[in-house]
């Protein structure tokens, strides 16, 4: 519980440092819903141009505080294919504040479709209050992108702690991409939500020279960093995905069809304690890892302390670092571990070829021991080859 709450403390410091000083929770504004309307409009810290359907902020400061009956209740909501241009140096604020009134889903952002989010400006998106079956800062229909330099942080609080459903940061039912940009993405629930994460896709996710930061909160059932349906991709850039207690499944990422780092990426992975624990969970798909100065860490059953040392953690089941369909390691440093529980560092059905990079694993929390296992803590995986690089494993 302490490791969750100094975990806690610094998500709320980080977001600190990214919510702009004159985002004030004095008063209550409209909401603005751009789905209807065709002519050009100005407001304070915003332009809408319908003929492509783009909102330029340049120093927005948007608080709501009242539901309005309609269908999607949020503090902004786009029509499909919309950009949001962000000014250079332009710092906006979005609150969704829902401590007075009650709705089964709130919104920072809501669109109904394709999004991209661009710019050199800053963008904050938060939703306050519990009073909501659903919790999500940006939410879209289609996919997310965002580029151009832009900073964006999204925030999702807790839920209702009766039929509290989901609290996600970020989350797009098609693919998310961040190239050239910076995302920071987190579910500060409690275990009123059934599940809870940083980011959630409906198909892939790809990172690209990005800086990504995503926290899945507290949960009675899941929690993920980030949880992708099918593959994810990290090109260069730095990753920090975690998740935190849950009640059956804790992973820092889950993707369903493997996942590819590479170009020097810096990626950190941590799931903490459930039932089932993972850093990574590939478990159906390829995961291959490559490039000399590429560097990732996977850990399973708790938060490392740092990358040779472990707190202890009660999962009762099934705890894995790394956990593949199969893995390919090429280059770079890798360390995967695994904290107390059947499993090990390293999990996978299939092959598990290591042909060059530096490799550490870490099992119970000791890295004198070395554990590879094949799926559900069996002892045997596909197979083992070992054909460069270094293995340490004792």
């Amino acid at each position: 519980m302490k490791r969750v709450l100094c975990f806690s403390l610094l998500v709320v410091f980080v977001l600190m440092l990214t919510v702009p000083s004159f985002a004030i929770r004095s008063g209550g504004q409209e909401a603005l819903d751009f789905t209807s309307r065709t002519p050009e409009e100005h407001g304070e810290g915003w332009d809408w141009d319908p003929g492509t359907s783009t909102l330029t902020l340049s120093g927005l400061g948007l608080y709501v505080s009242d539901v309005k009956p309609r269908v999607e209740p949020g503090a902004l909501i786009l029509p499909g294919g919309s950009t949001i241009a962000l000014s250079e140096g332009s710092e906006n604020s979005i609150v969704f504040d829902i401590s007075s009134c009650t709705t089964d889903n709130a919104y920072g952002i809501y669109c109904n479709g394709q999004l991209t989010i661009t710019g050199a400006g800053r963008l904050s998106v938060e939703v306050a209050g519990t009073n909501t079956q659903n919790s999500y800062g940006v939410y879209a229909i289609g996919d997310i992108t965002i580029q151009g330099g832009a900073e964006v942080s999204a925030s999702a609080g807790d839920v209702q702690e009766v039929n509290g459903l989901q609290s996600s940061g970020v989350i797009s039912l098609g693919s998310l991409s961040v190239c050239e940009a910076a995302l920071t993405a987190v579910s500060l629930s409690g275990e009123n939500a059934a599940e809870s994460c940083g980011i959630s896709s409906g198909w892939n996710v790809n990172l690209e020279n990005a800086a990504v930061v995503a926290y899945g909160g507290t949960a009675s059932e899941v929690s993920f960093g980030i949880n992708s349906v099918y593959g994810m991709v990290i090109s260069g850039g730095k990753l920090i995905s975690t998740s935190a207690e849950s009640g059956s499944v804790s992973a820092g990422v889950c993707c369903g069809g493997g996942a590819e780092i590479s170009a020097g990426a810096d990626v950190y992975v941590y799931g903490d304690s459930a039932a089932v624990s993972s850093g990574l969970d590939a478990s159906e798909g390829l995961v291959s890892i490559s490039g000399d100065s590429t560097r990732a860490l996977f850990f399973g059953g708790a938060e490392p302390e740092n990358v040779l040392m472990t707190r202890s953690a009660d999962c009762s089941t099934l705890v894995g670092g790394l956990c593949a369909g199969s893995l390919s390691i090429s280059g770079g440093m890798v360390l995967a571990g695994s904290a107390s529980g059947s499993g090990g560092a390293i999990l996978s059905s299939g092959e598990v070829c290591i042909s060059g990079g530096q490799v550490t694993t870490i099992s119970g929390g000791e890295d004198s021991l070395f554990s590879v296992a094949g799926p559900n803590g069996g002892l045997c995986p596909g197979a083992i080859t070992v054909s460069g690089g270094s293995f340490n494993a004792s």
